[in-house]
């Protein structure tokens, strides 16, 4: 009978989330949309910022704060790995500082 509750719940989630989708006016999308495409712009440059191994350690750990910012509380990044099958996640905040630490020449 829980089992039969929580689909019942997850189901009508899914409409009413459908339903908000289909209220959006076209404007409203356009904003969404842009806004996503300027957060993803400014987790590009704070990648290439973190990377650089010209980049000062303080403005690396600076950078790393505000691309944090970008994501909610708790996220995981999955890395993998063309020799092994599986996948590691780590916190945001974890993957950015081994991305800080990665030694390797252009």
């Amino acid at each position: 009978m829980k089992k039969v509750t929580i689909l019942l719940f997850f189901i009508l989630g899914l409409g009413s989330v459908s339903a908000f989708a289909q209220d959006l006016s076209p404007e409203r999308k356009l904003a969404i949309d842009s806004l996503a495409l300027e957060k993803v712009r400014d987790l590009s440059k704070y990648i290439s910022i973190i990377g650089n191994k010209e980049t000062p350690w303080s403005e690396a750990n600076r950078v790393i704060d505000r691309a944090e910012e970008l994501f909610m509380q708790g996220s995981e990044m999955g890395v993998s790995s063309l020799t092994k099958s599986e996948i590691n996640y780590y916190t945001v905040r974890k993957y950015f500082e081994r991305l800080m630490r990665l030694n390797y020449n252009k």
